[in-house]
C-alpha cells in the first residue's frame, strides 16, 4: 500500500487525510486541496497527506504534487473496465472473491488512518465514503468534497425503503432538523442516501466495531435520539455561479466553493518531464499565427494572459526559418491560432477506446486536411502508441504522442483548440485559459458538461463519441443517449443537430473514416467561429477576477471542531 512517502508526519501537527477514489479528474482536484494546506504547513498547525489508487502515482510523484505525502491502494480507479468487470460478474465464486480483496483493502485503508498522530479531519470524495465510516469511528470531524455533479441520484424508492428500515421516528427526526444545523432529510437524500446501504455494513460491524447504519448508537446499535452536526460538503463541481448556478433545494450545509486548481506559482522551475518535441510543437504552433517573436515573447491568444514563465523558459526560439518549413497553413487554418491539443484523459487506461487505430485515423485525416499537427495527450496508453507505429507515415506526420501528464495551466494558454471527452476539471481549465474547446462524452457527468457549454455558446454541439472511439460504448454510450438534455435538444434542432447523431451512427457502424473525419472538421469549424471564440475570450476574463477554490474551500476544513 505505501509508496511514498515512508516519512511520518509531524507529531506536533494536527493531521488532515484526505480519500480520493476515482479517475483523475476525480482525485486530482483533492489533491490539489492537500496540497494546498501542505504548502502552507510552515505557517500554520496542519499538515495533510492523500490515500488514493496507485494507478495514479504517475502524476502524483510530479510537480506539483511530488511534496505531498501519499499512499495508494492497489483497487482499480471507479469507472475503469476492471472496476465495472468487480461489480458485474455473475459468478458467485467470483463474487466472493471480489468481496475478499474488498475487504483486504477496507482493513488496509482503516489501519493507515488510524495510526495517523493527532489526526483531526478526514476528507473524502463521495467515490470514498469509506472515509465518512472512519471518521465515526475515530470520532473524528469529516468534510465531504465533490468537485464533480453529483455521481448518483436518491432513487425514488428510497424513502420508503429507509422508513422500512429504520422506522417512522428516526425519518421524523431528520426531516424536523431541517435549517438546525444537525444532520437533516436534504442531507440524506442529497449524497448521504448511499451510507445506508448494505455494502457497508460488515465493514462498520466488524472492520470499525460500529453499528451497521450511520445515526445508529455504536454500542446500543439504537437510533440516535440527538442527531450529530450536518457535516459540511464542499461543492467545486459548478465551477462558476456564471457556468452552473447552485440549485435552490441544496441544504446550508453545502458550500459552493469554484472549482479547485494549482496556481501557477506552484510551477517555479521547467518541467523535467516536457520533451523538446512538445516545446517544439507549442513554439512551432504559436509562431505561425505570429504570436511568439525571436526573443521568445509571446502575446496573449486569447486575450487573458499569456504562456506561464515556465514555460517561456523552454521556448528557445532563435529564428524562424524552422518555423516557416515545419507546417504550412492554408486557408482553412486562418481561425485555428496557437497549439491543436487532443486530451484522452483517462479514455485509454479505463477501457473506453474501443478501436485506438480508427481513432487515430480519423484524428491524422482530420489534421491532414487542416494542415496541422496536433499534440496527443495518451495518459501512456500502450495500445494507442502500437496503434500510432501501424499509420501511414504521413499520417503519422500530423500526430505528435504525449505518455507523460502535463499541467494544463501550463497547456493550454498556447492552445488554440482543445479537444477532450468533457471532464469537470479540463473544462475549468481550459475556460480560464479562454481556450476553444471540442467534446467528445462518453460517461458520468460528461454529456451535461458538453451540452451545458453548447447552451451557453462556448462549444460546438458535442460529437459521438462512439465515432471517435471505435464503436458503441455499451451502457455508457446508452446512458448517454438516454440522457433527457441530449433528447431535449435533438428534439428541439432537428435539423441542425439530430443530423450528427444519425451521420456518426452510421458512421460507427459502417466504419467510414471519411464521413467521421468530415464530421471533425464540421465542429472544428463552428468551435473555430468568431462567436465562440469571442464568448471563451470574455468568459475567461470574468473568471480571473473569481478566486481559486481551494482558497475558499480551505478554511471549511480547517475550521475547529
Amino acid at each position: 500500500m505505501r509508496d511514498k512517502e515512508d516519512i511520518p508526519l509531524s507529531s506536533s501537527k494536527k493531521a488532515v487525510v484526505f480519500i480520493a477514489f476515482g479517475t483523475r479528474g476525480d482525485v486530482q482536484p483533492l489533491a490539489t486541496l492537500a496540497e494546498h494546506i501542505c504548502s502552507n504547513a510552515h505557517d500554520s498547525d496542519w499538515e495533510a497527506q492523500l490515500l488514493t489508487h496507485r494507478a495514479h502515482s504517475n502524476w502524483l510523484n510530479v510537480q506539483p504534487y511530488h511534496n505531498l505525502k501519499c499512499f495508494y491502494l492497489e483497487t482499480p480507479p471507479v469507472g475503469s473496465v476492471q472496476h465495472a468487470q468487480r461489480n458485474t460478474s455473475s459468478c458467485h465464486g467470483s463474487l466472493v472473491m471480489q468481496q475478499g480483496v474488498l475487504q483486504k483493502e477496507q482493513q488496509m485503508l482503516w489501519d493507515q488512518i488510524r495510526d495517523i498522530t493527532n489526526l483531526s479531519v478526514v476528507v473524502f470524495n463521495l467515490f470514498a465514503l469509506e472515509g465518512y465510516h472512519i471518521a465515526e469511528a475515530l470520532n473524528v470531524r469529516c468534510v465531504a468534497a465533490s468537485p464533480y455533479q453529483m455521481p448518483y441520484a436518491c432513487p425514488a424508492h428510497f424513502k420508503r425503503s429507509f422508513i422500512m428500515a429504520h422506522g417512522l421516528p428516526l425519518f421524523n427526526r431528520l426531516v424536523e432538523a431541517e435549517g438546525t444545523g444537525q444532520v437533516s432529510w436534504k442531507e440524506v437524500t442529497l449524497w448521504m442516501w448511499p451510507l445506508f446501504t448494505e455494502r457497508w455494513a460488515k465493514f462498520r460491524t466488524e472492520i470499525l466495531s460500529l453499528a451497521p447504519c450511520p445515526l445508529y448508537d455504536r454500542n446500543s446499535h439504537l437510533p440516535l435520539t440527538d442527531l450529530p452536526p450536518a457535516i459540511t460538503l464542499l461543492y467545486g463541481f459548478s465551477f462558476s455561479e456564471k457556468i452552473f448556478p447552485q440549485p435552490g433545494y441544496y441544504p446550508a450545509s453545502v458550500i459552493t466553493t469554484g472549482f479547485w486548481y494549482p496556481p501557477n506559482s506552484w510551477y517555479s522551475s521547467p518541467l523535467p518531464s516536457l520533451p523538446d518535441s512538445v516545446i517544439g510543437l507549442m513554439s512551432i504552433s504559436s509562431c505561425e499565427c505570429g504570436e511568439v517573436d525571436h526573443k521568445g515573447q509571446r502575446a496573449d491568444v486569447h486575450g487573458t494572459h499569456g504562456i506561464p514563465d515556465v514555460v517561456l523558459q523552454q521556448l528557445d526560439i532563435s529564428g524562424g526559418a524552422d518555423v516557416e518549413d515545419s507546417l504550412s497553413g492554408n486557408g482553412d487554418v486562418q481561425n485555428m491560432c496557437g497549439l491543436v491539443c487532443v486530451d484522452l484523459a483517462s479514455s485509454g487506461p479505463l477501457g473506453h477506446i474501443k478501436d485506438p487505430t480508427h481513432l487515430l485515423t480519423v484524428l491524422a485525416a482530420a489534421f491532414e486536411a487542416l494542415s496541422r499537427k496536433a499534440l496527443v495527450l495518451t495518459s501512456g496508453w500502450r495500445p494507442i502508441h502500437e496503434a500510432f507505429q501501424q499509420l501511414p507515415p504521413h499520417l503519422q506526420d500530423r500526430l505528435l504522442l504525449h505518455p507523460n501528464p502535463i499541467p494544463h495551466q501550463l497547456l493550454l494558454p498556447s492552445c488554440g483548440i482543445l479537444m477532450h471527452p468533457g471532464g469537470s476539471g479540463t473544462i475549468a481549465a481550459a475556460l480560464l485559459a479562454g481556450c476553444p474547446q471540442l467534446l467528445f462524452p462518453y460517461h458520468h457527468d460528461q454529456p451535461m458538461w458538453a451540452e451545458r457549454l453548447h447552451h451557453l455558446g462556448l462549444s460546438p454541439p458535442p460529437l459521438d463519441s462512439s465515432m471517435l472511439l471505435g464503436g458503441l460504448l455499451g451502457e455508457d454510450r446508452r446512458g448517454m443517449m438516454s440522457d433527457p438534455s441530449v433528447l431535449s435538444r435533438n428534439h428541439s434542432q432537428p435539423h441542425e443537430h439530430q443530423s450528427l447523431e444519425i451521420k456518426a451512427a452510421s458512421c460507427s457502424n459502417a466504419g467510414t473514416i471519411d464521413a467521421a473525419v468530415l464530421e471533425v472538421l464540421k465542429s472544428l469549424k463552428m468551435a473555430l467561429s468568431a462567436s465562440q471564440q469571442a464568448a471563451c475570450k470574455l468568459l475567461s476574463q470574468e473568471l480571473q477576477v473569481e478566486p481559486n477554490g481551494i482558497d475558499v474551500a480551505s478554511p471549511h476544513i480547517l475550521m475547529p471542531q
